[in-house]
Order: structure tokens, then sequence, then C-alpha cells
């Protein structure tokens, strides 16, 4: 059996990123193991360096190459990588909007999906990804043993939440300025936080969905443009788009609005506000993953798992 048939067996997609190594590994080296004795590749070098060769591309498609990040570089570029989401969201809707032409809002798409496809992956995120196709327990059990994975998407999160906290922040102040009491700054926090994250959600719909429309490949300008400029992929486009902005907005505003303190009362001592703080937390991730079912539910899309 030659590599690319072993690639494709069920039971290799299904293997964690260690096991597919393995497997890899395995491979290479029962390769050379034959070409050392002779038995049916007549003792032929070549054989093993093109094995070595299939399995070293094998792994590079599979993102199992060696990552010589150090940790606080991964965490930095997962960081930096939520906050381009921001950036690719508004160049989808000025696509859809019509603000820039079919062509031009093609080819910077192209340019920001190139890039993003060549960015690295840890091999925490890889495990933790593909911990998504064994259910809803495998990437909650996944975080739970992988702690650099939930470092990670930390990271992303807090990225992708710069441009609310700073729209929160903003609506604040100027709540504030305008003599606002404690409820009408919460509320204006809480609008403004949802009103980004609408944004942003919807944005990065909209790439999900161009992306379907043009093949699977955002880098084919030709189609994107082609997509782009047929008015009825388009309105599909805004609708889906506005459908789980909005839902996800909804969801991450009333998140802003945790009633912790209403339900511990004023938190004193590190007790008190350690037992807020991990409160906060609940009910802010549980909001932020019930919008994320929510939004599919609203477009009609099944959750994976690690989204949730």
């Amino acid at each position: 059996m030659n590599l690319s048939e072993l690639l494709q067996k069920p039971k290799f997609l299904a293997a964690d990123p260690d096991e597919q190594e393995d497997v890899i590994d395995t491979y290479v080296e029962a390769t050379r193991q034959e070409v050392l004795s002779g038995n049916g590749l007549g003792g032929d070098p070549r054989k093993y360096f093109k094995a070595v060769e299939e399995a070293e591309m094998a792994k590079a498609q599979l993102g199992l190459t060696k990552d010589t990040r150090s940790i606080s570089q991964i965490l930095k570029d997962q960081f930096v990588e939520g906050l381009n989401s921001s950036i690719n969201a508004t160049v989808a809707l000025q696509a859809v909007s019509g603000i820039k032409p079919p062509d031009e809002a093609a080819a910077e798409i192209a340019a920001n999906a190139l890039e993003d496809s060549q960015k690295p992956k840890s091999r925490a995120m890889l495990k933790y990804q593909k911990a998504g196709d064994r259910g809803w327990s495998g990437p909650i059990l996944n975080v739970l043993t992988n702690p650099q994975a939930a470092a990670e998407i930390t990271a992303q999160g807090l990225g992708t939440s710069v441009p609310g906290l700073v729209t929160g922040g903003v609506a604040a102040g100027l709540a504030s300025y305008l003599k606002g009491g404690p409820m009408v700054r919460a509320l204006a926090t809480a609008g403004a936080v949802g009103a980004s994250s609408a944004f942003v959600e919807g944005g990065s719909q909209i790439l999900e969905d161009l992306q379907a429309e043009a093949g699977g490949d955002l880098t084919n300008t030709e189609a994107v443009t082609q997509a782009l400029s047929n008015p009825e992929i388009l309105t599909k486009l805004r609708e889906r788009a506005v459908k789980r902005g909005m839902t996800v907005g909804a969801f991450d505003a009333a998140s802003v609005l945790s009633p912790s303190s209403r339900i511990l009362g004023t938190a004193r001592g590190l007790k008190g506000m350690a037992t807020k703080g991990a409160l906060d937390t609940l009910i802010q991730g549980g909001l932020g993953g019930a919008g994320e079912l929510a939004g599919n539910v609203a477009i009609g899309e099944q959750t994976n798992p690690s989204d949730f």
C-alpha cells in the first residue's frame, strides 16, 4: 500500500495529529527496512528517498511539520489573527454592500485568504480542531487536557474582541459625558459591543458563504468576482450575514450585562472577588457559546462542537 492510499483511510483521517504523524513515520521506517532487506523493492534506495519526500509533503499538507515558534509568539499570532478577523469582515461587508467593486474586493479577499492559509497551526490547535469530530464531549475534554489550546483560543478571542471593547468604551464614555446613570452606561456599552460583534460575525459569515459559492477557494479571484457580481448570490449573502450577525451580537450584548453583581451583591475580599470573576466567566462564556449555537440555528446550519 502506498502512502497516498494510507492517508485516505477513514481510520487515519479520524486519528489524532500525533497518531497521524506516527503512521507516516512508521510507513517511512517500513520502507527503509524493506530497502535494506531488498524485499519486494530490489534494494533500491531511491524508493526510500521517495517515501521520505512523500512523507514530508503529507506532513506539510496536514500541518504536522514542527512548529518552531515559542509559546509567547504563538499566543501573539493568535491575538493578531483574531484582530485581523475584523479587518477581513470589513472587506466582506464592503464587497456585498457595493462600496468596493467586485474585482477589487475579490483581489483583497484572495490576498487575505492566501495569507491566512500560509499561517502555521500549532499541534495543540490541530488536536483541538480534530477533537470536534468526536462530538460535543471531544472539544470539552480536549481543552481540559490541552491548556495550550485553551490559551490560544483565549488569545484569539481577545483579538476578536478588541473592536467591541473599543466601541464599548467609547459608548460608555459618551454616556458618562452626557450625565447618564449606571444603567444608561451599561446599556450603551452592551449596545456598542453587540453591534461590533454583529459586524464581525456577519462579515465572517459572508466570507464563509462566499467561499462555498467560489468552489471552496477564496484565492480564485475570477470565481469570487463572479459570485460578487451575481445579484441573487449577493442577496443570499446579505440575508445570512444579517441573521447570524444580529443573533450572535444580541447574545454578546447580553453577556456584557453580567448579572453576577446582582446575584452576589458587592464582592468583598479575595474570595468574593474570585467568586464573582468565576461567575462572570461562566455567564459570559455560556452566553458566547449559546450565541454561536443560536447564530447557526438562525441560518439553518449545524454547529461544530469545537466552534461552540
